[in-house]
């Protein structure tokens, strides 16, 4: 296991990749919520096949995200949220 000083390296390396980010598409909170935090737009991936205690722990935090809904059976669902209004075209490449 990496010491401490690494640890923390490591994860300032990571948060700047973050905050230089054109955009970030994830399902994992501990990368978008830092990434909304800079300002950088988000598309955050919802797998509709979680358990209820794995969905519990987004709550309100998904009315501050980009979703995309994703099940086993139907592939993609995007919800009813116009990317445009939070992403800028103009900023991704």
């Amino acid at each position: 296991m990496k010491d401490e000083k690494e640890r923390f390296h490591y994860a300032r390396k990571l948060l700047l990749r973050y905050q230089q980010a054109s955009l970030i598409v994830t399902s994992r909170l501990h990368c978008a919520l830092p990434a909304l935090a800079f300002g950088t737009p988000v598309l955050f991936l919802f797998n509709e096949q979680w358990n209820e205690s794995e969905k519990c722990r987004f709550g309100g935090l998904m009315k501050m995200l980009n979703v995309i809904y994703v099940t086993e059976k139907k592939g993609f669902r995007s919800t009813d949220i116009d990317l445009n209004e939070k992403i800028s075209m103009d900023s991704t490449p």
